[in-house]
């Protein structure tokens, strides 16, 4: 569910937080583009307030700011936090594809024809979040997919009804898998249980809520849902709860008490949208402007970024040498450190033969 993991505005932590917001929002822009602006996700961005709470970002990379004022960055790759905001910006588009992957299945027409004109112009940027994926957390995505489906064989089974419990679990060994992989790709396995206990509590807390939350326009429209009645709405929002504090407890206990992932997992844990009579309203208007100012950006963008003008000869050739007997990260970042340096190298990877239209 986007938009769960928010702090409430009254929150303590709410001011900080905007802070790591915004500078996610850079991160996301810079190597999303404007157009994936709209799936800037809460979740990732508590993954990177996780990531500053343990040291692997300092809390210096946030700056004042509240907003990104539509800026991204100008040189990612230079960023303190590049590998770390790089990696949340990636986890965003995953969970935007597998949303996006969901409404087409199984959402209503009109969804699905919405989610399949996504899934097409976000292509590019789809198969650049694979590729990060392979190349930094090899085997996630394959898991990923045995998590989503035996979520999937759940629903369709109809010889046995599962309990609130198991139908939640593969959501939750999913983010548990996603959270974890980063400390994994950052040579940091000291922190991988942390951030897969953190990442499951989420995953659980998302998914309950989830339920809760929709159970009755899924008895309208005839969909799956663990939860028809308000007693069991009642028990899964008291689950979705528990694990929030539970996330909270762990946080302050192996971080600190006034750690900035604790402050919202509790803010999170409090909001009044954990009481069946206070239901959640769907922010439609919040989601359409951020859809229709990234509309609004994208022929900027692409003017900058692809649509260069051709003033003169440029010396266009391929660095495929640079990286001779490389692989992997250290090709990669061979490349970046080359083009750096020379800026008539095209951009297109320069660890593979560059093609024409380079």
């Amino acid at each position: 569910m986007f938009g769960f993991a928010k702090p409430p505005v009254t929150a303590e932590c709410f001011t900080q937080y905007r802070s790591v917001y915004a500078r996610m929002c850079r991160h996301h822009r810079t190597i999303n583009g404007p157009l994936a602006a709209v799936f800037h996700s809460y979740d990732t961005t508590l993954l990177y307030s996780l990531s500053m709470d343990v040291g692997l970002v300092a809390s210096s990379c946030l700056g004042s700011g509240r907003c990104c004022r539509l800026q991204k960055l100008t040189v990612h790759e230079n960023e303190p936090d590049a590998r770390v905001g790089e990696f949340c910006a990636h986890a965003a588009m995953l969970l935007a594809y597998v949303k996006l992957k969901d409404d087409y299945m199984d959402a209503s027409l009109s969804a699905a024809l919405r989610a399949r004109l996504l899934l097409t112009l976000l292509s590019g940027r789809f198969k650049k979040m694979r590729h990060f994926f392979e190349l930094n957390a090899p085997g996630l995505l394959e898991k990923l997919e045995n998590c989503i489906n035996a979520h999937r064989a759940m629903e369709t089974d109809q010889l046995k009804v599962p309990t609130l419990a198991e139908y939640i679990q593969p959501t939750a060994d999913g983010f548990s898998l996603l959270f974890s992989s980063l400390p994994r790709a950052l040579n940091r396995i000291d922190l991988e249980p942390l951030f897969g206990e953190v990442g499951g509590l989420l995953g659980a807390a998302i998914i309950a809520y989830d339920c809760a939350a929709d159970w009755r326009r899924d008895q309208e429209m005839g969909d799956f849902n663990i939860v028809h009645d308000p007693e069991a709405e009642r028990a899964a929002l008291d689950y979705a709860a528990a694990r929030l504090i539970e996330m909270q407890a762990i946080c302050a206990q192996q971080i600190s008490p006034v750690s900035l992932s604790a402050a919202i997992a509790g803010s999170l844990a409090r909001k009044p949208r954990f009481s069946p009579e206070m239901r959640p309203r769907q922010t439609l208007l919040g989601r359409s402007i951020s859809f229709l100012r990234a509309a609004l950006t994208f022929p900027l963008y692409y003017v900058r970024e692809y649509a260069r003008p051709q003033k003169g000869a440029v010396t266009v050739f391929c660095c495929i040498d640079v990286c001779a007997g490389l692989v992997g990260k250290q090709a990669e970042r061979a490349c970046i450190e080359y083009q750096s340096q020379n800026p008539d190298v095209c951009e297109c990877d320069c660890c593979k033969p560059c093609d024409d239209n380079c």
